[in-house]
């Protein structure tokens, strides 16, 4: 009879023991898989958040060369279409196109630059001049009329007068603050699409799996590590409402065409661009 009790109670001590040892082990896998997972969030979100400082230092940039170039006195010029006669007006070409070239080649951030005059409707760049009359592609003169004094344009493809680019623009009014009504013309500034992709591959060293991308407020693609993805709309896709009702940066998790999907965010407030990576938790 003692030995009955003896061997139940040793019976129940070993369940509790092993139960313990199960705990234990749960206990300490469920730790570390938290800790993993949130050191791969905060691994994600700095690495995001070193692309939105090296965009924003750029764009910052940009616009502040904007702003010292319409200082220039061939710029008014220009952009009042005022000249004494033709060979001042061809002269004030001449000195205007070499300073917006010599910006060009000492920026390697910028691949053009798109001067138009709403007085006269000329356009110059950095390498052609284009009279209003003659011009079949004059796409900066639509916006003379713009809410803002500047603007920002996701990727979209630009003629320079050589060749055909995919850019991001920063387009300028002048007088730098004039309401529509008062303005004489607009500056744009054209980077490369490439710039801000490499801003990715720069960050992103190693392969970490997945797909990261820029989005603008209305969920079109800015850039993507995949180039066949430029040009399109997210607005579709939940996940990017998601990212774009939310300020600051974020992760969540979403199941796509059965596939569980991480989602990893940075939005800036400077920017208004979403720096984002997603993979498929496979």
């Amino acid at each position: 009879m003692k030995l009955s009790i003896s061997g139940k109670v040793m019976f129940i001590y070993s369940l509790v023991f092993i139960a313990i040892i199960f705990l234990t082990f749960w206990l300490s896998y469920a730790g570390t898989v938290g800790r993993l997972e949130q050191d791969l969030k905060n691994t994600h979100i700095a690495l995001l958040k070193q692309i939105d400082d090296k965009m924003e230092i750029v764009f910052r940039q940009t616009e502040k060369d904007l702003l010292n170039m319409s200082q220039e006195l061939e710029y008014v010029y220009f952009m009042y279409d005022s000249y004494d006669d033709a060979a001042q007006k061809y002269a004030n070409f001449f000195g205007l196109s070499n300073k917006l070239k010599t910006l060009v080649h000492t920026n390697e951030l910028f691949s053009s630059i798109f001067l138009y005059s709403d007085v006269s409707g000329d356009m110059l760049t950095d390498k052609i001049y284009m009279k209003g009359n003659v011009s079949q592609d004059n796409w900066l003169a639509s916006y003379i009329k713009m809410k803002e004094h500047s603007k920002w344009l996701t990727t979209h493809k630009v003629w320079d007068g050589e060749k055909e680019q995919a850019v991001v623009t920063l387009i300028r009014s002048y007088p730098s603050i004039s309401s529509p009504e008062y303005r004489k013309g607009l500056v744009a500034i054209n980077i490369s699409e490439d710039v801000l992709y490499r801003m990715i591959k720069d960050v992103y060293e190693e392969d970490h799996g997945g797909h990261t991308f820029i989005i603008d407020d209305q969920a079109n693609i800015v850039t993507h590590d995949d180039a066949k993805q430029l040009y399109k709309n997210l607005a579709d896709i939940p996940y990017s409402q998601q990212i774009l009702s939310h300020n600051g940066s974020g992760h969540f998790t979403v199941n796509m065409e059965g596939i569980e999907q991480s989602i990893f965010y940075t939005a800036s407030n400077y920017t208004g661009l979403a720096n984002c990576k997603r993979y498929s938790q496979v």
